[in-house]
């Protein structure tokens, strides 16, 4: 259905854009930078919170948002001389279930408990504080756990849930303006990337 829906547009001719999307090299694509936003985020647990022992729980490689984020965690633990274990690393499908998941694997993994869990999406983040608590975990004294993406749960969630603000509002309208000055007959560029 996708795949109609998309070459639909194409033969309207009509101007496109795509969002967070690097399949469509011919429409325009609005993003964040998910690489630097998450790395900011590792960089305050590590740096400013002083954790050494990081888990980690990502969303599903084959979407670029998760690679980026992935990558980021990566990188920051690399910079930092941390050690990367990979039972520490749960790779997930960006869905709630995933956080309960994560935390079952981290603890059958028979590894200390990590000082802080990074979610590469609120959701995850979510369950993996709720699956954390039935444990008798408490977060965040016991561990603490971010997300991505700053979403209405995640905010109004008790504890809330730290978390990476994408700047959704200022995607829109930026989108209508690329969409205007294409209807004007103006140049754009094809790729817009804003900082979350």
């Amino acid at each position: 259905e996708r795949e109609n829906i998309i070459s639909e547009v194409r033969t309207s001719g009509m101007p496109a854009i795509v969002f967070d999307c690097n399949d469509y090299p011919d429409f325009y694509n609005i993003s964040i930078d998910n690489f630097k936003a998450m790395e900011d985020m590792v960089r305050h647990i590590v740096n400013d919170h002083g954790k050494k022992c990081v888990n980690f729980v990502s969303g599903p490689l084959i979407n670029p948002e998760a690679a980026e984020r992935y990558r980021a965690f990566l990188s920051v633990m690399e910079e930092n001389n941390i050690p990367i274990d990979k039972r520490r690393i749960f790779m997930g499908e960006f869905r709630g279930v995933d956080g309960k998941r994560a935390v079952s694997k981290f603890i059958k993994s028979g590894l200390k408990m990590p000082d802080a869990i990074i979610c590469a999406n609120d959701a995850m983040a979510i369950t993996t504080i709720s699956a954390l608590e039935k444990h008798g975990y408490r977060v965040p004294e016991d561990i603490l756990v971010t997300g991505f993406d700053n979403t209405y749960k995640a905010r109004n969630y008790s504890p809330e849930v730290s978390s990476v603000n994408r700047p959704l509002y200022d995607i829109g309208v930026k989108a209508c303006e690329v969409i205007e000055n294409l209807l004007a007959g103006k140049e754009c560029d094809k790729n817009t990337i804003l900082e979350a």
